[in-house]
């Protein structure tokens, strides 16, 4: 009975016990969060001594770019920085003799120009382990050859060569058929042929500016004709005195700049090249307008530095022109057809031999700029729709001075 009466008593206590006279317990510890490396800071740093690098390891004629190293590489001329990373560097013209492999330390470098450098004549074949450039200019360096490892630069798409001091094209170049945009004008003339003949093997090619080419033996390959995307063709001071056909199997072709040859006529075929939106035929020794009246798409002809006395009625055919240049083309009269060019935002009759014009001009509803100064004999009324026009501002007109065009009113 006393145990029983024990037992009691315990329960009745320890059912009286709350919960809130438990100890409680010390709560675990809470583990820091891992904390994870910067990488944009890293890397950013990480181009920021690679810049200093290069600018100690490479090696400047005279004075190294003046870099201000306490300012932070934003700062520093010739490099360009986006989201903290090195885009962009620009040597050009300075004093450099050797880019040094650091170069390749820079993995998001797209844009690099080294041109001017003329003491620069060997380049260190990192370059063409940057997989993201897809820029390069090395006009006007020391130069004669580019390394076959250009190959494995794939992203490269821009290449610039103007004043190039080698002997011929380089031959590694030719075998980038990832480039759409290649400028070359050799510093001397070439001999032989200056184009090779598998320059048709650059199938990437969408822009081809090619000058400075004069030798009289000049040859064009017909694998020019070969390049199916080529959007752009510029063609200057080349020894040529016919434009071969292969230009006209460029259908794609959207623009065609021809300046200082010596062509007398354009051919036919031009009228083949039916995309072409800007013909440019500037100081070729034109003797007649080309015969383009097919070229339906046309938005731009600059005939500038010629002889070509006529502007035919076939001009009235390129409704779509927005401008149209004659400078200095021995213009002395223009057809009634001109009228027809309603898209025409600039015209460009100056230094010419004009006397009038056409009554067929007031027609022109969207001319913005009309250049007529220099000719001299011309006497012309400003028909009243178009003063209406100069006197609200929507149209220039050109004239000179009152008492220099005494003809014009």
């Amino acid at each position: 009975m006393k145990e029983y009466f024990i037992w009691c008593v315990l329960f009745v206590f320890l059912a009286g016990c709350s919960d809130s006279d438990k100890p409680t317990p010390e709560p675990l510890p809470i583990p820091p969060e891992k904390e994870e490396p910067d990488t944009k800071v890293w890397l950013r740093e990480k181009d920021s001594l690679a810049l200093v690098n290069l600018w100690n390891t490479s090696v400047w004629e005279k004075d190294k770019p003046d870099w201000d190293f306490s300012a932070g590489m934003t700062t520093w001329i010739g490099v360009t920085v986006e989201n903290g990373r090195v885009v962009g560097l620009d040597f050009s013209w300075g004093q450099l003799t050797e880019l040094s492999d650091g170069i390749g330390r820079f993995s998001v470098l797209r844009d690099l120009d080294i041109s001017g450098n003329e003491a620069l004549t060997v380049l260190t074949d990192s370059i063409w382990t940057l997989s993201g450039l897809s820029r390069l200019d090395i006009s006007s360096t020391g130069l004669e050859t580019i390394s076959g490892q250009v190959t494995s630069c794939r992203s490269l798409a821009f290449l610039k060569m103007e004043e190039w001091k080698g002997k011929e094209f380089p031959e590694s170049v030719l075998a980038c058929d990832f480039i759409d945009s290649l400028i070359v004008s050799p510093l001397t003339g070439w001999d032989g042929v200056m184009i090779p003949d598998n320059i048709g093997n650059m199938t990437g090619l969408k822009y081809l500016s090619l000058s400075n080419m004069t030798a009289a033996d000049f040859v064009f390959p017909a694998s020019l004709g070969e390049l199916s995307q080529l959007k752009n063709l510029i063609l200057e001071n080349i020894g040529v005195e016919l434009l071969p056909e292969c230009i006209g199997e460029l259908k794609n072709l959207e623009e065609l700049q021809l300046m200082f040859l010596n062509v007398p006529e354009i051919p036919e075929w031009i009228d083949g090249l039916n995309r072409l939106k800007r013909l440019s035929c500037v100081a070729c020794g034109l003797e007649e307008f080309p015969a383009a009246e097919r070229l339906v798409n046309l938005e731009e002809l600059d005939l500038s530095g010629n002889y070509i006395p006529e502007l035919p009625p076939e001009i009235g055919q390129l409704t779509r022109l927005t401008r149209l240049s004659l400078e200095a083309s021995g213009v002395a009269s223009i057809s009634d057809e001109i009228g027809n060019l309603i898209s025409l935002r600039e015209l460009n009759l100056s230094a010419n031999y004009l006397t009038g014009l056409p009554e067929t001009m007031e027609a022109l509803i969207a001319l913005e700029l009309l250049d007529l100064t220099d000719n001299f004999d011309l006497n012309w009324e400003i028909p009243a729709s178009m003063k209406a026009r100069v006197n609200t501002g929507d149209l220039i007109i050109k004239t000179g001075e009152a008492e220099e065009d005494p003809g014009i009113k």
